[in-house]
């Protein structure tokens, strides 16, 4: 089989987590959050995918978020979205033409 069900190890455990999350398994949706970024971060640069990434790094903050724990939610946004991604967050100061265009 392959097409929808070709999943691979990352997005299975993106996915997981994401059910984990959904149920209120909130140990077990921060788990298979992490384990899914772990498995991104073996990947090169180019063949990470994004849409894991995007769904597993808000998943492991809404995890830690309804398991009271703020500073997990702020470490996992800081660390799992910008860092692994190699991005820097960039701050729009209010004279850049960029913030003129949202």
């Amino acid at each position: 089989m392959g097409g929808e069900f070709a999943f691979t190890a990352e997005r299975l455990a993106m996915s997981t987590g994401t059910t984990a999350l959904l149920i209120g398994d909130l140990a077990q949706a921060e788990a298979e959050a992490r384990h899914a970024l772990a498995l991104l971060g073996q990947r090169p640069q180019e063949e990470q995918s994004a849409h894991v990434r995007a769904s597993a790094v808000p998943d492991l903050a809404h995890a830690r978020l309804l398991a009271d724990d703020v500073d997990g939610v702020a470490e996992s946004n800081a660390q799992d979205l910008w860092i692994s991604t190699g991005r820097t967050p960039r701050a729009y100061l209010p004279d850049d033409p960029l913030t003129d265009i949202v």
